[in-house]
């Protein structure tokens, strides 16, 4: 694939700092976002808040990084995603293609912490739009000699036993 005639402009239409670095034939770094100190940091930053909007995936994608990665948000991409989702959720902005939204939740459902990601995903806003019906065990009560609500740490619980496969009777 030939080199765009302006790398550093193809490098800053990128979604996160982290995925806006180069490296020249002669191993010279471009990093045109700071990418490298948010690598370091493990923190997840977005390049441009235009960027996220442009491509609403980018949203499942931050926290797929966040759930496999061990990635952290800056709190202004946080705030970017959540408003991406309630967008979204509004129909103010196009979905992404379903078979898109499938890879980057099989790719965080791969994850050994696909429990968190998914609870992070619940948290931006975005799992009503991915998967709604894991969402109907928010707030339920099991009857008979269990009570166990779906929130907090028993939401994670939840989360842990669908991934299992397994139901709690």
């Amino acid at each position: 694939m030939p080199l765009p005639i302006d790398v550093t402009a193809d490098l800053l239409r990128r979604d996160f700092t982290v995925n806006a670095l180069g490296v020249w034939a002669d191993g010279r770094v471009l990093d045109p976002a700071g990418g490298r100190a948010d690598l370091r940091a493990r923190r997840l930053r977005m390049v441009s808040r235009e960027n996220l909007r442009a491509d609403p995936l980018r949203a499942w994608r931050a926290a797929r990084f966040e759930g496999t990665l061990g990635f952290r948000l800056e709190a202004g991409t946080e705030a970017a995603v959540r408003e991406v989702a309630l967008d979204l959720g509004a129909g103010r902005l196009p979905r992404p293609a379903r078979e898109r939204v499938r890879d980057e939740l099989h790719a965080l459902l791969g994850s050994p912490e696909a429990a968190r990601g998914v609870a992070r995903l619940e948290d931006l806003g975005l799992l009503a739009l991915t998967v709604p019906e894991v969402r109907e065990g928010l707030g339920v009560a099991q009857g008979a000699f269990i009570t166990w609500t779906c929130s907090g740490i028993a939401w994670r619980r939840c989360i842990s036993c669908w991934l299992a496969g397994r139901t709690r009777r």
